[in-house]
């Protein structure tokens, strides 16, 4: 018996990835995504929702800023 799936592999950095995992978890049920977490950087999403899930890293990267701590000088 064969079980086949098409599907469209991600890679990405971890924390892109879990915020991907996180899009999928508050999706209802019928708009789910993913059909595989594969490791700590790929994941299979149905092939209808790739544009999405990039659209959405997009704006989750350009809504989120990293500013490096400041070092702390001795008086």
């Amino acid at each position: 018996m064969v079980s086949a799936v098409h599907g469209v592999m991600i890679t990405a950095d971890v924390p892109i990835k879990q915020y991907i995992l996180h899009l999928n978890d508050i999706a209802p049920a019928e708009r789910k995504f993913v059909i595989t977490d594969l490791d700590d950087t790929h994941v299979l999403v149905q092939p209808e929702h790739v544009e999405h899930v990039r659209a959405e890293i997009e704006r989750y990267q350009q809504s989120t800023q990293y500013v490096a701590p400041s070092t702390v000088t001795k008086q």
